[in-house]
């Protein structure tokens, strides 16, 4: 019987061995995963800032021409205004 105890410990040392190893391959993968999908992320958010800062570019430029045309409204406005006040 104590013949088998250090047969018995032996493979059993090995089967934990195995399981390590097999851990070690699947959060390699794993970590390879994550990696490919942080990458996907970072890619996107990079694309959408672009995206946001192209937008933010032509809301000023809307905003400018839109400032201007209600400048000239405003002016032509006053103008009417002024000459019906004129006896």
């Amino acid at each position: 019987m104590s013949e088998n105890v250090p047969s018995v410990t032996l493979e059993i040392l090995k089967s934990i061995q195995a399981s390590i190893s097999k851990l070690d391959a699947r959060m390699s993968e794993m970590d390879a995963r994550i990696d490919a999908r942080f990458g996907a992320v970072e890619e996107t958010m990079r694309k959408q800032r672009r995206d946001t800062a192209g937008i933010l570019v032509l809301m000023k430029s809307v905003v400018g021409t839109f400032d201007e045309r209600v400048l000239h409204l405003e002016q032509r406005v006053t103008l009417i205004e002024m000459n019906n006040e004129t006896p």
